[in-house]
């Protein structure tokens, strides 16, 4: 919550906490407190001696010259000038957000987000023309930056949607050069040619760039080309090479969101009958009998300090409630055992039969990274609980009731906060279900709870509550459609309502596909693979 402000701060106090004020995402407090600031800068400042003109160095000396005096040194201005224009841009005010970044841009040596910023503004607000100088700005002075990359990105992907294949193509390939290879955009460049192919029904083409995917070593761009290979190959009515390019999606990683859809498809186009597909298999196996197949699917020598003795130890100082010597011993030992999967499963589910929520899931996390993706096909079911698992199950299903499917919540759940219930984001969203406060304290009023601290969304059983309310209110706005669902609830309504009207009549992958929001667009997949894994793990 935003505290209360002593009357007696200084100046450079009230700079201070308005810069965490404007990063935590609290826009229309940012914007008062920044107008606050300028203004007191300006009734302390001193007059200005106008008969000497000072030697002007920089854009900022320039700018400092041009502008009316303050006491608030100009390279601090210039921050509190960005916060507030980020702050309009937040709320939507695009207007004024448009003129404090041309203002920004044409007073001072440029910056890459004010660019972006400003392109992507005029992008929204149908200034093609202006934008387009502000790209070229931008390509004169961030050529190879990784911002650069993003703008290329965003601008090819832009081309897309319009239909500007060529151009498109053009600007994909241009992300290819050897300065930009540390750019995650790089990853999915072949994915995107071949789906411009595609959609121009050039088929061989098409082909040769989701071949190239296929090579890349990214995972998901690898999966997702799997899949398109085999809807082009049963279109083409290629059946065998269909079948075997949906069973290579699903060897390949068997718990993504593209072997699922492709588990979906040899049913539906009747390549092969549902009890022969190959679902997820997880055998019920026994405590030994699971460290047995995890020492199977592991490689590397134990330490000795990674034993049974130890092992008792912590789990007795956790019960007599001394979880910090407990921790001591463990972080000793995980010292010379981190990349020891048994080491990493016998701790995480210790820690996670403790309610040590945050450090158990760490350490799933950490298996589920370091474990060879092929295995996680044939895990035991005992492994596949403990990367994907369900805590407070009575507040989750009371509150779920019978309006949404928990284990729908829990999808979103372990992607939004790998169930760290601690957790706050950059935009300020909090707790399990990231829920921003002046959601949650819609939420809330709708929910009856009154008064509504933001800090509660610290406390697990208050934002289970609100942000299932949250999901089940979604459910019923998108008519159950779960894809645009999830965008709404990470992107929020405006976009997830463009791509809805503009997927409508798409099938369901390319809608995916279509989402333009980077995180976003990921973040769908994500958690949609999250909930049909949860299905099979703890349903079939």
């Amino acid at each position: 919550c935003i505290r209360e402000r002593s009357t007696d701060e200084t100046l450079d106090e009230k700079i201070t906490y308005s810069n965490r004020l404007c990063a935590k995402g609290f826009n229309e407090e940012c914007i008062v407190i920044v107008d606050s600031i300028l203004a007191l800068g300006a009734s302390q400042a001193k007059p200005r001696d106008t008969s000497k003109i000072p030697v002007l160095k920089t854009f900022e000396d320039s700018l400092d010259w041009k502008l009316a005096p303050s006491s608030i040194p100009i390279k601090t201005r210039i921050t509190l000038w960005e916060n507030r224009a980020a702050a309009y841009k937040n709320l939507k005010k695009d207007t004024i957000a448009i003129q404090h970044y041309a203002f920004l841009t044409d007073s001072v040596e440029p910056r890459a987000g004010w660019l972006q910023s400003l392109a992507r503004l005029y992008r929204a607000n149908q200034m093609d023309a202006l934008a387009g100088k502000v790209d070229s700005l931008f390509q004169e002075k961030f050529r190879y930056t990784l911002q650069n990359a993003n703008n290329i990105w965003v601008r090819a992907f832009e081309q897309e949607q319009k239909g500007l294949y060529a151009d498109a193509i053009s600007s994909y390939d241009s992300l290819t050069i050897r300065q930009f290879k540390n750019s995650k955009k790089v990853q999915w460049v072949q994915f995107r040619i071949a789906l411009c192919y595609l959609k121009q029904n050039k088929i061989d083409s098409a082909i040769a760039h989701f071949e190239k995917a296929k090579e890349e070593g990214f995972l998901w761009s690898s999966s997702g080309a799997r899949m398109f290979l085999g809807d082009i190959y049963f279109a083409k009515g290629m059946l065998d090479s269909a079948k075997a390019a949906y069973l290579n999606c699903i060897r390949d990683f068997p718990v993504g969101y593209y072997a699922h859809r492709s588990r979906i498809k040899l049913i539906e186009n009747k390549l092969m009958d549902s009890t022969t597909v190959p679902w997820l298999a997880p055998q019920d196996l026994s405590d030994s009998a699971t460290i047995a197949w995890i020492h199977t699917v592991q490689t590397g020598n134990s330490d000795s300090s990674h034993s049974a003795g130890r092992l008792q130890m912590v789990k007795r100082l956790l019960d007599l409630g001394f979880a910090e010597e407990a921790y001591d011993f463990f972080h000793f030992a995980k010292k010379k055992n981190k990349n020891r999967l048994d080491f990493l499963y016998t701790y995480g589910t210790l820690f996670l039969a403790y309610d040590e929520l945050i450090q158990g899931y760490a350490l799933a996390r950490q298996f589920q990274n370091d474990i060879p993706r092929k295995h996680l096909g044939d895990a035991p079911r005992n492994v596949m609980k403990f990367l994907y698992p369900m805590p407070f199950p009575d507040k989750v299903t009371a509150f779920a009731d019978t309006s949404i499917d928990p284990l729908f919540v829990y999808s979103v759940m372990r992607q939004e906060s790998t169930f760290n219930y601690l957790i706050t984001s950059p935009a300020n969203a909090r707790g399990l279900l990231q829920v921003i406060p002046p959601t949650a304290k819609k939420l809330a009023q709708a929910e009856g709870i009154k008064p509504f601290n933001p800090n509660l969304l610290y406390n697990p059983y208050m934002n289970i509550r609100l942000g299932v309310r949250y999901l089940k209110d979604l459910l019923v706005e998108y008519e159950n459609d779960p894809m645009y669902v999830l965008a709404n609830y990470n992107a929020g309504p405006k976009p997830a309502k463009r791509w809805q009207a503009a997927g409508k009549d798409m099938p369901w992958d390319m809608r995916a596909e279509e989402i333009s929001y980077w995180e976003t667009r990921d973040y769908v997949k994500r958690c949609l693979g999250n909930y049909w894994v949860y299905t099979e793990i703890w349903k079939r």
